[in-house]
């Protein structure tokens, strides 16, 4: 059989989960011919839907991978941010990838998930200070039950990914190089320390809106990235976010307790 990419990696996660910084690290360290399309659509053909700021293309034979002439890959790479599991990975999904992508040798369908609290609190920061982009306090209150629906899917109680599902944990990504190193193998990557001390440049990191923006580029290592919800300890909204037994007990399963985290919740 043919294939038209070597690897394909479908990459889900909710926003400010981090989950740029691993597709930056999983960039920075392969080799090869290499497409990223960047915020797709769910149930319509990535190359049509992407977001093009971002993206890593060749923009001059965009129209032809649209329309079905491919050009060969070593590395095809497409996320969904925020976006419903069922929706992504609906029977519309399953029918039209190969044909809208191509065929592919070595699948990935990637969830990344980081903790609820730090997670929640970089998305509040860019709610209630955010210049660009900005998500409403209705759109923060909605993040409890859709990072439910992707923790369940996570710890394989949902089946919403039919096959070639490949979880990872930003916390332990970021923290843990034998992790990384894990990581790297499974997915198929060179080395595995390039771009772990880069601020992936997407999003808010980009225009502001982040905690941190671009000051920790080339140390990005150092960042304090489970204590952004310590700026929000005391804030009554975003206390609320934690008043769900079942939130904090998958949170408990996947990531073990947060040191001082029980102050919002107990």
């Amino acid at each position: 059989m043919a294939y038209i990419n070597l690897n394909e990696y479908r990459i889900i996660a909710l926003q400010r989960s981090g989950h740029h910084a691993i597709i930056n690290w999983i960039i920075s360290n392969i080799k090869g011919r290499l497409y990223f399309l960047n915020n797709c659509c769910p149930e319509v053909n990535p190359y049509s839907s992407f977001n093009p700021k971002g993206s890593v293309v060749d923009i001059i034979n965009i129209d032809n991978e649209i329309k079905s002439m491919f050009s060969k890959k070593d590395y095809l790479l497409f996320n969904y941010e925020n976006k419903s599991l069922k929706n992504i990975f609906s029977e519309t999904f399953y029918n039209n990838i190969d044909n809208w992508v191509g065929k592919s040798k070595n699948i990935r369908n990637i969830l990344i998930l980081r903790d609820p609290f730090n997670n929640f609190a970089s998305k509040y920061k860019w709610a209630i200070s955010g210049t660009q982009w900005v998500p409403s306090l209705d759109d923060i209150k909605k993040l409890p039950e859709i990072w439910k629906t992707y923790a369940r899917e996570y710890l394989d109680e949902t089946k919403f990914i039919k096959n070639d599902k490949f979880v990872i944990n930003y916390n332990k990504w970021f923290s843990d190089k034998f992790y990384r190193e894990y990581l790297a193998k499974e997915l198929n990557l060179l080395t595995i320390e390039n771009g772990i001390k880069t601020i992936a440049k997407w999003g808010p990191n980009t225009w502001g809106d982040s905690f941190d923006n671009l000051d920790f580029d080339g140390r990005a290592n150092e960042m304090k990235v489970f204590d952004r919800w310590r700026y929000y300890a005391t804030d009554k909204f975003f206390i609320s976010l934690f008043q769900d037994k079942e939130l904090i007990e998958l949170s408990l399963r996947i990531f073990g307790h947060i040191q001082d985290t029980e102050i919002l919740y107990q």
